[in-house]
């Protein structure tokens, strides 16, 4: 006997008899229970860098009777922060959804999905880790003026691209001729720019070097650019 849909029945046997014996009948209560489907979770790997979106699966199989429409619920924890498409989706008849998870936050997350069951399927939760990158960072340095004569001071600034880049910026000389002194050799990132002041003590051409020291979620980077000291 196979049950059909889960829950307490009652199950009749009838024997009808013959030539040497009076029929009979029989009953018994049994209760089918609901099938425990395997359930799995995948997202494609990385998310990364930060702010890339990967496609998260959710699928049931092994299950009774008609899944479609049964809903899937997705939650996030960890290191790493995700921003879902949606925090639900229906399975299809054949047991799977998908949401697209984007990572808001470099670490690693744990994506969950909860299978709520129904009324012949038993409920579900599976997790599986994502891993969100640090975003690439570029460093564009500029002076003005680019060329100062000896005494004279420029104004340099670092301009940092990424994911929302926050942090400080270190400055030096990394080569060339020229002389300059810093008046500040570190600068605190605002909306993705900071800037310092050099003086100019000796001619040449020289290299000045910033170099952006990364946060929670962007890489180091750094840039440099070429001045002229006459």
């Amino acid at each position: 006997m196979t049950g059909a849909t889960a829950g307490p029945l009652s199950v009749i046997g009838v024997y009808g008899g013959d030539a040497n014996n009076g029929g009979s009948a029989g009953n018994r209560s049994v209760t089918v229970r609901p099938a425990r489907p395997s359930f799995s979770v995948s997202c494609a790997q990385p998310a990364e860098p930060v702010n890339s979106t990967v496609p998260c699966t959710a699928s049931l199989a092994g299950f009774a009777g008609s899944v479609g429409g049964d809903g899937i619920t997705w939650l996030a924890t960890g290191a790493g922060a995700v921003s879902f498409s949606s925090h639900s989706c229906d399975l299809t008849s054949g047991g799977t959804c998908s949401v697209n998870a984007t990572g808001t936050g470099a670490g690693v997350a744990e994506v969950r999905a909860t299978y709520g069951g129904d009324a012949n399927n038993a409920g579900r939760t599976r997790s599986t880790a994502l891993r969100i990158g640090k975003a690439t960072t570029t460093v564009t340095v500029s002076c003005s003026p680019g060329s100062v004569s000896i005494g004279s001071q420029t104004a340099c600034t670092a301009t940092v691209s990424g994911y929302s880049p926050t942090g400080t910026v270190t400055w030096s000389k990394s080569g060339g001729s020229g002389r300059v002194r810093f008046l500040s050799t570190v600068c605190v990132l605002v909306a993705g720019s900071c800037a310092v002041n050099l003086s100019a003590t000796g001619s040449g051409v020289l290299v000045v070097r910033a170099f952006y020291h990364g946060d929670v979620d962007n890489s180091p980077g750094s840039g440099t650019f070429l001045l002229t000291v006459s």
